[in-house]
């Protein structure tokens, strides 16, 4: 009887949750698609077919919490989080985390909710906190320190790429009281909410073609709610078009690894010359497998050579060789620098097309593998390789360089079980969405 009085009680307040929060219409449309299970889950999560709740958390809830905690899980339903989180590859922790946060700075300034229950979520102020102690714990320069207007303005992939970075310095630091910082964020309620969906990103980008319309119905009806939220949906689902950003992921992979840096500004940054370049020491050397089967456009090799020239510019990096593959290692250009990226983009346009096997070209990878250096694979992802065959080299792969990235254009292999889905950091390529 109490589950049934705690349905009844999610459809009326589901009804009315937009009372006076016009804006509030696109959660109510997807709650009404969500079905209620009243479970012992902790707090409430979704996985894109149910709103689950828990019964001793949901008792201990004001009116307006309730509401906040249902608006919560729609927007998780909204922006497909269940559906992304499970083909990417992401740290699913650090995902909930960083979509939690993106959300509940939203919602904290429409519901009235208590201090108690504000304090016991993931909010920009939470992982404010959260960080300052991480940072000074292990000595960070204050420019690597976000504080809470950072956390209140950032995209969602934003936070969640800067907390991978912060918890990779926590661990090569051997900080366990960082990481149990981490693990006590996660613990906080309605975080780790997100769960993997049975539906695929083709059903998320549908689902958001529909919140969208509904979002421009608002803004006809309503002056600023629809407003309100097609921002909010704009920026979430950005998501959909360049959930991750290639660029800035291999950005992160190197500023990883740098050991020591200082910024300044006798060397503005080439992308931003308002803002000052870095000079870093130990910088480390890349190997670039790039695949030359013929899937690959030429435009988009270009853009892709475009951007690793810029970053080996910025960043100081000196050293990079590049293997061209497609069923066997085609060519390799050893010790190639930032002026040498245009020769590279001919090259490889004047290189026959075959095969697309990558445990070959991996092994030759594998002799310049070093803790300071990174590999980073550029792919249609369409891989001929048998899985087992390239496991077990994909993983020794992720052990000996210091970081492992996969830049596909059409195929995830991660999806299929070609690729291992832990030590890669997999990432597509943005023309072919």
């Amino acid at each position: 009887m109490a589950e049934e009085a705690i349905e009844r009680e999610v459809a009326r307040l589901r009804d009315i949750i937009y009372a006076g929060r016009p804006e509030k219409l696109l959660e109510a449309q997807a709650l009404a698609r969500l079905k209620t299970v009243v479970s012992p889950v902790g707090s409430a999560s979704t996985d894109s077919e149910h709103f689950f709740v828990d019964p001793n958390f949901w008792k201990k809830l004001t009116t307006e919490e309730k509401l906040f905690t249902m608006a919560h899980e729609a927007d998780h339903f909204i922006l497909g989080d269940p559906e992304y989180i499970k083909v990417w590859g992401l740290d699913g922790r650090i995902f909930n985390i960083a979509s939690d946060c993106y959300i509940n700075r939203r919602h904290i300034r429409q519901f009235r909710v208590r201090p108690e229950f504000e304090n016991n979520i993931i909010t920009p102020r939470t992982l404010a906190k959260m960080v300052r102690e991480i940072g000074e714990e292990l000595g960070l320069p204050e420019s690597k320190i976000k504080d809470e207007g950072w956390f209140e303005e950032a995209e969602k992939m934003d936070i969640y790429y800067y907390l991978v970075w912060l918890l990779k310095q926590a661990r090569r630091a051997g900080c366990a009281t960082c990481e149990e910082a981490f693990k006590n964020l996660a613990r906080k309620a309605l975080s780790g909410d997100v769960k993997p969906s049975k539906y695929s990103v083709e059903d998320a980008k549908i689902r958001r073609e529909q919140f969208k319309r509904t979002a421009k119905e608002l803004e006809k009806r309503f002056k600023t709610a629809g407003r309100e939220a097609g921002d909010f949906l704009e920026r979430g689902f950005g998501l959909g078009r360049r959930m991750i950003r290639w660029e800035e992921v291999i950005e992160e992979v190197l500023s990883y690894i740098a050991f020591e840096y200082i910024s300044t500004w006798k060397r503005p940054s080439r992308r931003h010359p308002s803002y000052p370049g870095y000079y870093k020491y130990g910088m480390p050397g890349a190997v670039l497998l790039i695949d030359v089967s013929g899937s690959i456009s030429s435009e988009e090799l270009g853009k892709f050579m475009t951007e690793v020239k810029y970053l080996m510019e910025e960043y100081g990096i000196e050293w990079a060789t590049v293997i061209f593959w497609s069923y066997d290692v085609v060519k390799k250009m050893e010790d190639i620098s930032p002026a040498d990226v245009p020769e590279v983009v001919e090259t490889a346009k004047k290189i026959p097309s075959g095969g697309t096997l990558l445990h070959k070209a991996l092994k030759e990878a594998m002799k310049y593998a070093s803790d300071d250096r990174v590999v980073i694979v550029f792919t249609d992802g369409a891989l001929a390789d048998s899985p087992e065959e390239l496991y077990d080299l994909a993983v020794k792969a992720s052990s000996q360089f210091a970081r492992a990235v996969l830049v596909y254009t059409t195929e995830n292999p991660a999806k299929v079980g070609k690729m291992p889905p832990t030590g890669w950091t997999y990432v597509r390529y943005p023309l072919r969405v």
